[in-house]
């Protein structure tokens, strides 16, 4: 009987897609918990530089070290630092590259205390080189 068949079919694809977006879902959840992973005060993490801050093509990933952490809306925000200043915002793990495990041991040794403030856009500039038109 062609009913029978059709519904047979239909019960198929829908269990089908049903397994798909379990896995989907699994998968997701997996990678998510990846990217909240903790960092800790004096962790070395990284951010991607962003395109407008690059006079090249290559993807460039800005070393920092955590200096702080805070509680906000559940959330932890961290204060990171570069060899050229404390980034003036801040972020959460999920905008960070897991640098732990990369040496960087000038980062890892230098003293916070006397560096002065700056925003992402200007570590990102004196990262690269970069040379704004308006210097």
């Amino acid at each position: 009987n062609f009913n029978d068949r059709h519904r047979q079919v239909r019960d198929e694809a829908e269990q089908s897609y049903l397994t798909n977006a379990q896995s989907q879902l699994i998968k997701y959840k997996n990678n998510s918990a990846k990217q909240h992973r903790t960092y800790d005060i004096g962790d070395i993490v990284g951010l991607k530089v962003s395109d407008v801050d690059r006079t090249n093509t290559s993807s460039t990933i800005l070393p920092c070290k955590i200096v702080d952490k805070y509680s906000k809306n559940a959330e932890f925000m961290h204060i990171i630092a570069t060899q050229n200043g404390i980034i003036k915002e801040h972020f959460d793990s999920t905008a960070f590259l897991d640098l732990t495990n990369a040496n960087f041991a000038s980062l890892r040794s230098i003293n916070t205390d006397e560096l002065p403030t700056i925003t992402f856009i200007q570590a990102s500039q004196i990262y690269t080189g970069f040379k704004s038109t308006e210097t």
